[in-house]
Order: C-alpha cells, then sequence, then structure tokens
C-alpha cells in the first residue's frame, strides 16, 4: 500500500510538473513559485483521490435490526428517576406524562438530605399523582447514602417487583419528549440477549435487569 502511495504521488508530481513548467521558468524565484505549487497539488491530489475511493465504495447504512420486545405487559418495565435535593419538577412531568402508559412502575429514588427537600418531593409527587387520578410515582429512599449514584441504582434495583425486566434510568435533569420513547427504545433485539435479573447490560440509560 505505501509503495503504492508513492507512486501515486510521483507520477502526479511529474504530471504538475509538465503542466506547470516548473523547471523551465527563467526566473528562479518564478520557478519556486511553481515548484510550490506542484507540491501542494500533488499532496492535494492524495486527498481527492481519498476521498474518491470513499465516495466509491460508500453504503447505505443498514436499518437496525428492530425485534421489538412489544409492550403487552407493563410490568415488565420499570422508570427511575434519581435525585439529590435537585428534583426538577418539569423533567419528572414530561417523564411521567410520556411513560405511564406504557410501563408499569415509575420511581422517584430521593437521595435528598434536608427535610424541607423531601417534602417537596413530597408534594410534587402527590400533585402528579392526583393529576392522573391513581398513584403513578412510588418514592423510594434509603437509610445511608453510601456509593453514589451507583448505590441509589443498587438500592433500587433491590426494590424492584419481580416482574420488571427492564429499566429506564433518569438523572434529575432528564426529559423526555416523544410518547413512544420506550416502544422505540424496546425495538431493539439486543435488549432479549440478557435474562439474568442483573444490571449487566446498559444501552445508553436503559438496562435489561
Amino acid at each position: 500500500m505505501a509503495g503504492l502511495i508513492i507512486g501515486y504521488l510521483l507520477f502526479n508530481f511529474q504530471w504538475f510538473i509538465k503542466m506547470n513548467g516548473s523547471f523551465t521558468s527563467s526566473s528562479k524565484l518564478w520557478g519556486s513559485i511553481l515548484l510550490l505549487k506542484t507540491i501542494i497539488e500533488t499532496i492535494a491530489s492524495l486527498f481527492a483521490a481519498f476521498y474518491l475511493a470513499v465516495a466509491l465504495c460508500y453504503q447505505r447504512p443498514k436499518a437496525a435490526n428492530s425485534t421489538s420486545v412489544g409492550i403487552s405487559d407493563r410490568r415488565r418495565i420499570a422508570v427511575a428517576y434519581f435525585c439529590c435535593d435537585d428534583l426538577d419538577p418539569l423533567a419528572l412531568t414530561s417523564i411521567v406524562n410520556h411513560c405511564h402508559e406504557d410501563c408499569g412502575y415509575i420511581f422517584v429514588h430521593d437521595d435528598s438530605i434536608t427535610a424541607d427537600e423531601k417534602i417537596r418531593v413530597d408534594n410534587i409527587a402527590d400533585s402528579i399523582n392526583q393529576r392522573y387520578q391513581r398513584k403513578l410515582i412510588t418514592i423510594v429512599r434509603r437509610e445511608k447514602r453510601v456509593g453514589g449514584k451507583a448505590g441509589a441504582i443498587n438500592n433500587l434495583l433491590a426494590r424492584l417487583p419481580s416482574e420488571a425486566e427492564f429499566l429506564l434510568s433518569c438523572d434529575s435533569d432528564s426529559y423526555l419528549y416523544s410518547s413512544d420513547t420506550l416502544r422505540k427504545s424496546l425495538s431493539y433485539s439486543g435488549f432479549r440477549s440478557n435474562k439474568n435479573r442483573k444490571a449487566q447490560k446498559a444501552y445508553g440509560y436503559w438496562a435489561k435487569i
């Protein structure tokens, strides 16, 4: 490959020399300028050949393998919202609005420190539940805040119902903008590869548990 590239550059260099007349100019200054122009054109021709080859070999991307797992049983899907003195009501509302029809469980894992913040979290969750006239949100807390975000996730996994197979994990500033987010995410066959109840595989914010 290296020999082919060198040969290509030498051939083009000689070609551009003939085109530019670099060594036939009577002026040394003008000859130097033409020589520099020839070198630049030779290098540029290599890039031109490369991108031409890329264009000729280009293949249109194939559609993703989308073997849907379906949402026939909403109990298979859980959504978790994690916060620690930073609950965003608009973010949580967007998640509930776009997930409540396709999931069986919505958890708010609250690691807030102050009592006032815990009360605020409770009030926001109650307000959303009242809006839908049913208990959509379940608040989860732990006595000892050990392990940071990983510890919070492990605490939630330990409390998940046995029916739950998929978990959508959201940070406090996560927003959802489409009601088919869960269906599109679950359309990839990779989610079917792990049947162990452990967070062994993660796909973005998704985890198959």
